[in-house]
């Protein structure tokens, strides 16, 4: 693996990193609608299993409810068991060929709960971050230890990667922050 392939592999690495988790604190309820946390719900249908927002339209009537209106009305009882089943703690009407689902609004102990997640998910995010420099910096020595590069150069570029984890590690930490003021606002 060439310098230029190490760089550009932990940069990739690390961006995917913080990518993942700001789709995972999408999906963490915050007492208010949050279609994502319902469109990746799998529905068991025609013998296949589809992401709830492949098979209805989904979308947000005021702050604490949602509507989901499948595009096939006999798919209502496959996505009612699938709610159920996903232990999101949803409660949901069945009003004629759509679903309503109503977000019950969060309690104090249950904010704490939820940014309790969100830090665990924060700190999970930076071991990641420090694991792709780590596995970056072995590749560097490597390189090094092969007389491909010396050492000057490997100090050089393990400062670039040290920038870049100091870098997506105050962006993960932002990130973290953004979702706790969000989970304390509602």
């Amino acid at each position: 693996m060439s310098i230029k392939e190490i760089l550009k592999n932990n940069s990739f690495l690390m961006k995917e990193s913080l990518r993942i988790l700001k789709d995972s604190l999408s999906k963490i309820g915050n007492g208010k609608v949050n279609l994502a946390l319902l469109s990746d719900i799998i529905v068991q249908s025609y013998g296949s299993k589809f992401k709830i927002s492949q098979i209805s339209r989904i979308t947000a009537i005021d702050s604490r409810t949602a509507v989901i209106e499948p595009w096939d009305n006999t798919l209502i009882a496959a996505i009612e068991k699938s709610i159920l089943s996903s232990n999101v703690g949803l409660g949901f009407i069945k009003s004629g060929e759509s679903l309503r689902i109503s977000f019950p609004a969060m309690t104090e102990e249950k904010r704490l709960q939820m940014i309790k997640v969100i830090r665990l998910k924060g700190e999970s995010n930076r071991v990641a971050l420090r694991m792709i420099r780590r596995d970056s910096n072995n590749s560097l020595k490597k390189l090094s230890s092969n007389n491909c590069i010396s050492l000057d150069e490997l100090k050089v570029y393990q400062k670039k990667i040290q920038v870049e984890t100091n870098f997506m590690i105050a962006a993960s930490d932002s990130t973290i922050e953004d979702a706790e003021k969000q989970i304390l606002i509602f």
